[in-house]
C-alpha cells in the first residue's frame, strides 16, 4: 500500500479521528454525570432522616423522577460490587474533592463499560432488567373472550417493557443518527394512531398501520 494519501482520504481520516474523540468525550461525560449524580444522591440520603429523602427530591429536584433517582443510586451500588474503590467515594463525601482518586475511579468505570451505551451498561450491571421476550403462543380451545383478554394482557406487558426502554433511550437520542431516530418516532406514532382509532371504534377491527 502506498504511503501517499490522497487529499480526499486525508480529510476522511481526520473526520474519523475528530468525531471518534468527540463521541468518546460525550460518552465518558454521560457516565461521569450519572456517576457523580448517583454519589451525590447517596450522600444526601445518608444525611437525611428516614422517610424524608424523597420529599427533598420533590422540593429540590423534581425533574428527576423517583425511578430515575433509584436508577442513579443503583448505578453506584452496582459499580461498587465490581469496583470496591467506588465504595470509598460513596462512604466519604470529602473524597469527592480528591481529584486524583476520583479520576482513577472514573477511569476504572470507563474501562468496565467497554464502550457500551449507558443503557447496555445499566443492563450489564443489573441496574435495569433486560426486556422480556414475549412469545405469543395461541392456547388450545378456549373461550374467545378469555383468549382475547389473555393476548391483550401479553401485548400490554410487552408495550410497558418497550415504554421503559424508551424512557431510558431518551438519554441517548442525541447520539443517534436522524434516520434511526425518525424510524423510532414513526414506530411510536403507529402505536399512538392505533390507540386513538381503537378508542373511537371501541376496539373493533383496529390494526396498526
Amino acid at each position: 500500500m502506498t504511503d501517499i494519501i490522497p487529499a480526499h482520504q486525508a480529510k476522511l481520516f481526520e473526520s474519523i479521528r475528530e468525531n471518534f474523540a468527540a463521541w468518546k468525550r460525550s460518552y465518558e461525560q454521560q457516565i461521569e454525570f450519572a456517576f457523580n449524580c448517583g454519589l451525590a444522591l447517596h450522600h444526601l440520603k445518608a444525611q437525611t432522616p428516614h422517610g424524608e429523602f424523597m420529599k427533598l427530591r420533590e422540593l429540590h429536584f423534581p425533574e428527576i423522577s423517583r425511578s430515575g433517582v433509584q436508577r442513579l443510586m443503583s448505578f453506584v451500588d452496582r459499580l461498587e460490587i465490581k469496583l470496591p474503590s467506588v465504595g470509598n467515594l460513596k462512604a466519604d463525601q470529602l473524597l469527592l474533592e480528591d481529584a486524583a482518586q476520583k479520576k482513577a475511579v472514573l477511569g476504572a468505570v470507563y474501562d468496565l463499560s467497554d464502550g457500551k451505551t449507558i443503557t447496555e451498561f445499566y443492563r450489564d450491571l443489573g441496574v435495569i432488567r433486560p426486556p422480556k421476550k414475549q412469545q405469543y403462543h395461541r392456547p388450545g380451545p378456549v373461550d374467545a373472550h378469555k383468549q382475547a383478554a389473555h393476548e391483550a394482557k401479553l401485548a400490554r406487558d410487552h408495550i410497558l417493557t418497550l415504554a421503559h426502554d424508551l424512557e431510558l433511550a431518551r438519554e441517548e437520542l442525541h447520539l443517534v443518527d436522524d434516520a434511526t431516530r425518525d424510524a423510532l418516532f414513526d414506530a411510536c406514532l403507529k402505536i399512538t394512531t392505533f390507540v386513538r382509532e381503537a378508542r373511537k371504534s371501541g376496539g373493533r377491527k383496529t390494526k396498526c398501520k
